[in-house]
């Protein structure tokens, strides 16, 4: 396993600086991209201390392996991943009543996760 993975797109990015800022190790924005947003998401990377790294689009495009980027991809620590075994004993642990979805046929990953 990788010990890295990919967050891209403006919304993605900013949702793991706000919700879990330590996990993100590396941001690539792309040069010359100044606008209003992106000048948001620096300054609440740069709260964080994060390595900010300004690349050409095309090794973002390699990065987001064709994604929909938008000028912004997040090298992060990856995910914890749970085994369907692992299901009772986290659902065990819960206090109240747990939502639990079961999801098929999701077509775009990357806008459920976002």
């Amino acid at each position: 396993m990788s010990d890295k993975e990919y967050v891209y797109g403006l919304h993605a990015v900013q949702a793991m600086l706000e919700r879990a800022p330590k996990r993100v190790r590396q941001l690539k924005v792309q040069r010359g991209r100044l606008d209003a947003r992106m000048q948001a998401l620096l300054e609440l990377a740069e709260s964080e201390a994060l390595d900010i790294e300004r690349v050409m689009p095309d090794e973002l495009d390699r990065l987001a392996d064709g994604g929909v980027h938008q000028g912004v991809v997040a090298a992060v620590t990856p995910s914890q991943l749970w085994s369907e075994e692992m299901l009772g004993h986290l659902l065990d642990k819960k206090e109240g009543v747990p939502l639990l979805l079961v999801l098929d046929g999701v077509t775009d990953p990357h806008n459920l996760g976002a």
